[in-house]
């Protein structure tokens, strides 16, 4: 049920997340101008884990949403 959602609307959950990744990045790189391969690189990890920790985050959100709709739907009945 889940998956059926998000595979309806995986253009747009893509771009959010996308658009989201860039704000991070960017973000990211202001605070550090360096020009270090090195110092990229780690803001490119920190990047990564910070968009990994919205996808878990979105994902609860989403399957909590979810819970509280059916039980209400089932409760409602």
């Amino acid at each position: 049920m889940i998956i059926d959602i998000v595979m309806s609307n995986v253009d747009i959950v893509m771009s959010v997340f996308f658009m989201l990744f860039l704000k991070i990045a960017q973000i990211g790189l202001k605070k550090q101008r360096v020009k270090i391969d090195r110092e990229i690189i780690r803001w490119n990890v920190a990047d990564w884990a910070a968009v990994r920790r919205l996808v878990i985050f979105a994902k609860s959100m989403l399957e909590y949403s979810l819970e509280f709709e059916n039980s209400f739907w089932l409760s409602s009945r």
